[in-house]
């Protein structure tokens, strides 16, 4: 059994996999809500709840000011072999880009093997577009996540209202609320969609593309052309503390 943990600006996704790689079990919590205790109590509270002890673990935190309180929290949890991943664990994968996030190695290296290119799109806080090729994490493009540019938008702009996040019947809105989502659900689509192209075609052949991030369930009926992989990172956790693991 293995319990990956990723830790992102927005929320901390669990899930907890047996050993065939097969989802025992999940859990999804905002990240403001777990922070309210300075104790990290949530994770506490999780393993008594799925009934876990001394568990091999490996987590992905992008939030640095709490990095060393997970890392306590886990070893006073488990006693089994744990990793927090960082970047330079993965050397021949990241090619040594120091900056790279976590979650962006994560995201990517379950595709290192594949023949072809391939673009990851994962949208959350931000979303990120990641080009998998010849074996390496390559290069990425970073925007401003649609929850973000709403929010944005709605404090910019002070007579424009915080709308929800779906897409609305039309290409263009009748009223305020639905202009707004209209705006800015269609272009963060089409803008992926045109930026995955372009990527395409100045590498002159085909490319996979994979969606994934917790925006990423409401963009996948509009973005076909992608396979949209809900647990991807969690997965690639996975792959990663067996390549570490195998490698030690």
């Amino acid at each position: 059994m293995l319990i990956t943990v990723d830790i992102g600006n927005t929320d901390i996704v669990t899930v907890l996999f047996d050993e065939n790689k097969h989802i025992v079990k999940q859990d999804r919590i905002n990240l403001k809500s777990v922070l309210v205790n300075s104790n990290l109590d949530y994770f506490d509270n999780l393993f008594v709840e799925w009934n876990l002890k001394n568990i091999n673990y490996i987590v992905a935190c992008v939030v640095p000011d709490i990095l060393k309180s997970v890392e306590d929290k886990f070893l006073e949890l488990s006693n089994a072999r744990g990793i927090i991943l960082e970047s330079h664990m993965l050397p021949n994968f990241t090619n040594d880009k120091s900056e790279v996030g976590t979650d962006l190695i994560a995201v990517s290296f379950p595709f290192r093997k594949e023949a072809i290119p391939t673009v990851v799109v994962d949208m959350g806080s931000a979303s990120k577009i990641i080009l998998v090729l010849d074996g390496q994490l390559k290069s990425v493009a970073i925007m401003l996540g649609v929850q973000n540019t709403m929010l944005a938008l709605a404090s910019r702009i002070k007579h424009l209202p915080e709308v929800k996040l779906e897409f609305p019947d039309e290409l263009l809105g009748e009223t305020t609320v639905t202009a707004i989502q209209a705006g800015l659900m269609y272009s963060q689509a089409y803008g992926i969609r045109g930026y995955v192209d372009e990527i395409e075609q100045s590498l002159k052949q085909p490319i996979k593309r994979i969606l994934t991030g917790g925006i990423g369930a409401i963009f996948k009926d509009k973005l076909t052309e992608f396979t949209y992989e809900p647990t991807l990172l969690n997965d690639g956790l996975y792959a990663i503390y067996q390549e570490v693991i195998q490698n030690d």
